[in-house]
């Protein structure tokens, strides 16, 4: 049977113990994430599809900010894993949403969904791609988007999919936050496949990017993570 966050916390075993509460985002945040993995592939859950209202699967999404907004509609990917026809459909909904948190979560969830599946029917590149190329796109989007990518084609060491990351990973006038997402996509997205185009790619915006641009922010770090 579907399980909740709760089954997993178990909190009520700890509330006579004097256990800190956490800020309420944090803990809904928490259990976004909980609840996507212990429900993954399972295609029902107790927070983001238990009823089928779309009232209800809202009131627990706006219970999230910022982040937490990504997470949750994330979920419903990891949620409805594989099944590709019904998890497109529940991951629709948030496609047009005004906030970009829920929007880039989506995005999120599309890599988690196809993650592994290999079928003639491929939304995601066409998708994802035309929100990354859209006027006024957001941060958060772009970053979801990026992600979504990596996780959706990862081993796949599909050239098209690599031709609409390396731009973002090579282009300097990109943040190095934007360049590092993307090159950690690209390098999951030919995972063990030993290209010397792809490491040597990565390799040259390290060395473009100099010390002083790289060691003022920690999500540099993905650059090596990619060559791994």
């Amino acid at each position: 049977s579907r399980a909740s966050p709760e089954d997993v916390f178990k909190s009520h075993l700890t509330e006579t113990r004097g256990a800190v509460n956490l800020e309420a985002a944090k803990q809904n945040l928490a259990a976004s994430i909980v609840n996507g993995f212990v429900n993954a592939g399972f295609g029902k859950d107790k927070l983001m599809s238990d009823t089928g209202v779309a009232s209800e699967r809202d009131n627990w999404l706006y219970k999230n900010r910022e982040g937490g907004l990504t997470a949750a509609s994330a979920s419903v990917g990891l949620i409805h894993m594989w099944d590709v026809e019904l998890g497109f459909g529940e991951l629709d909904r948030y496609q047009e949403s005004h906030d970009a948190n829920i929007r880039a979560g989506s995005f999120l969830g599309m890599g988690l969904l196809l993650n592994g599946v290999r079928s003639g029917y491929d939304p995601a590149l066409t998708l994802i791609t035309d929100a990354l190329a859209a006027r006024n796109v957001t941060r958060e989007v772009r970053i979801g988007g990026i992600l979504g990518l990596g996780l959706a084609y990862a081993g796949s060491a599909r050239l098209d999919v690599a031709e609409q990351l390396t731009p973002l990973v090579v282009n300097t006038d990109e943040s190095v936050e934007i360049s590092a997402f993307a090159a950690l996509s690209l390098g999951l997205v030919c995972v063990g496949s030993c290209d010397e185009g792809i490491a040597e790619t990565i390799m040259q915006t390290l060395m473009e990017r100099g010390e002083s641009d790289l060691a003022n922010n920690t999500l540099s770090r993905f650059f090596s993570l990619a060559l791994g």
